[in-house]
């Protein structure tokens, strides 16, 4: 019991018969600094990879979104009333534009509306992209 405590509080002491301690040799102290060193080249490595992951997304995010607003700047809108079961990707693919997915098109509703999530109501006025008049 009272090795243990000794060996918590002084590691590099090793108890030994009749209560004597003496230095615990060099290569057990490197074997120590060598682990220490690798868990913290991990911890290093797990944080950059973290960073970079965050780092791809928001810069995938900001192109796409780029990409969203050049194609909108050359699209007309129209207003409609929402009727009772429209949903914004039903909205989207009713008006399909070329080079623009689905998920891609209710983004850009959401955007020009100033809409937070994907719900609708049945008699919401909405600007969508128009069917008739591209530009």
């Amino acid at each position: 019991m009272l090795a243990k405590s000794y060996q918590a509080e002084f590691p590099y002491l090793q108890l030994v018969e009749g209560g004597a301690a003496e230095a615990i040799p060099d290569h057990t102290c490197e074997e120590s600094r060598l682990r220490r060193s690798r868990i913290a080249v991990g911890a290093i490595f797990a944080i950059l990879t973290i960073v970079l992951l965050l780092l791809v997304a928001a810069v995938s995010d900001h192109l796409i979104f780029s990409r969203e607003s050049q194609l909108a700047t050359n699209l007309s809108f129209e207003e409609i009333t929402v009727s009772y079961g429209d949903s914004l990707w039903a909205l989207a693919s009713e008006r399909a534009i070329d080079g623009l997915t689905t998920t891609e098109e209710v983004r850009l509703i959401q955007k020009r509306n100033h809409l937070q999530g994907a719900l609708i109501s049945a008699g919401q006025k909405l600007w969508v992209p128009d069917t008739y008049h591209r530009s």
